[in-house]
Formats: structure tokens, sequence, C-alpha cells
């Protein structure tokens, strides 16, 4: 019998060797490096599941409505396909909630509130790695650590680990030495960057910022479950469903560890729709 062929898309790190893992970047012998801006590289009607985590948010509305429409390509009629996204409902009603804590002078709602603002917008707004988020996970993780775990789940520490990492080899940077001082001058990227910031002066900001904000960290949109469902029936999709977690169509789901390890949920600000290609 033909074993399954799943399809995990932006896997990152997370991924199970049982399914075929397709990244933009790999560092991993199991995850396939490809630009899913270019659509996905598996042939019509081939897979029977199609999963895809936190990726979707960054494309913009047009593509990500073309991306979804690639899923339904390459899925077998009958296929699933399991989106997760941020769940704007739920970040929404959580920031009005602390909100209006807040403004009847609740003093322990205040750093919820931060947090939950910035959950937000942060993610769409900003113009350099980590925006307000990274600084504030800096600066006041453990004022707040229980919150932000249940915002963020598994997430949070392992950000907050790399942040104490980085800022540990920041410290031990070592001088640079004559040769790298040499092997740097004869880099084209460093004169590259030499010029246009010549050339462009105060404008070279207008540059940077811009590369960034094509880079992929940002998200370009966000979904709720009607509006994700809306894509997906458009799309041709059928069946959509809200999903929990530990939910799912696909058989032996909560195996694969992939929205959740050991019973802690990965992202739990996560929005879950299933839905089936029938034709």
């Amino acid at each position: 019998m033909k074993r399954a062929e799943l399809l995990n898309l932006g896997c990152g790190s997370t991924y199970d060797k049982s399914w075929i893992n397709i990244d933009f970047a790999s560092h991993d012998s199991n995850i396939i490096k490809y630009d899913l801006r270019k659509g996905i590289p598996r042939q019509d009607n081939s897979c029977d599941v199609v999963y895809h985590s936190h990726i979707l948010e960054h494309f913009s509305k047009t593509d990500g409505a073309s991306f979804i429409r690639e899923c339904y390509r390459v899925l077998k009629p009958g296929g699933i396909i399991r989106i997760a996204v941020p769940d704007l409902e739920g970040i929404t009603r959580e920031y009005l909630t602390q909100l209006e804590n807040c403004l009847a002078n609740n003093a322990e709602s205040e750093q919820k509130y931060h947090w939950i603002k910035m959950e937000l917008i942060d993610q769409m707004v900003r113009n350099s790695p980590g925006g307000e988020m990274l600084k504030y996970i800096q600066n006041e993780f453990s004022n707040n650590k229980e919150y932000l775990r249940k915002r963020c789940g598994l997430e949070i520490d392992k950000i907050y680990s790399n942040v104490q990492n980085a800022n540990q080899n920041v410290q031990n940077i070592p001088k640079t030495s004559l040769k790298q001082h040499i092997k740097n001058l004869l880099d084209f990227s460093y004169w590259k960057e030499a010029i246009l910031r010549f050339i462009l002066k105060e404008e070279y900001l207008l540059l940077t910022t811009g590369r960034f904000r094509f880079s992929g960290e940002i998200h370009q949109w966000m979904y709720d479950e009607y509006s994700l469902g809306l894509e997906l029936k458009k799309a041709g999709f059928s069946n959509v469903k809200k999903q929990k977690v530990d939910t799912s169509l696909i058989e032996k789901w909560n195996s694969y560890d992939l929205d959740a390890l050991n019973g802690q949920t990965r992202k739990p600000d996560s929005l879950y729709i299933e839905a089936v290609k029938l034709i």
C-alpha cells in the first residue's frame, strides 16, 4: 500500500520525518529548500495532506489567496488542508479585555495590555528585526512571563533563550583582526553597501527599511475564522471547519507533534482551520 504523501510547508524547525517538509531555507537534510512564493514544487493531485503553520500571514492578501489555490492544486480529491495562523479575532478580543481592565484602573493588567497591543500590530508595522516585541522580551520577560507563556506557548522560552544567548555572544565578540579587516575590504558586498550609503545618503535608510519589509519577517495580512474560510471556499475547498490544536481530520494527527509537543501548544494564539478538496 502506497504511503500517504503529507506536505508540511514553511516548516521551520518543526517537522516530522514521515512528511515532506519544505521551507524557504534549510539547515537540515529532512527539509527541502524552496521559495514558496514561486508555488509548491509538487505535481497536480499528488498530495493527501497539506499543512502549514504561521506562514500564510507573511504573504500579502493577494499572494495568500494564490498560495491557497496552489495548495488546492497539489491535493488529491479527498485531500485535507490544515492551516494555522494568528487568530485575529482571538487577539482582538484579548486586547479589548486588557484595555477595559486598564481603563478600570486594574494595575495588574498593564503589562498584559502592553504585550497584547504589540501582539496585534507589531509584526505588521515593524521596520527592524524583532520589533517592539523583541525589546519587550529583552526587558520585561521576568515581569510578565506567565502571561507571555499563556499567549505564546513553547515559543516564548525559545525566543527568550535566543535573546540571552545573543546578549552573551555580543559581550564575548573578539576584536576584529587585521586579517578580517583585509577580508572585509576585499568583499564586494562591503563596497557595494559603502557606495550605496554614499550615493543615497539619508535615503539609504529607505533602502534598508524596504529590504527588511520584503524579507519575510513581517505579517502582511491577518485572518479570522470567517475570512480564512471565505478564502478556502473561493479556492474550491469544501467542508471548511475550525479545529482545536488536538483535533483534526488528518489520521494520527497528534502523533506528529506539529501544533503541540508533549501536550503543550506550540502557538496558543493560533486559529486552526481545515477543509477538504472534494473534486
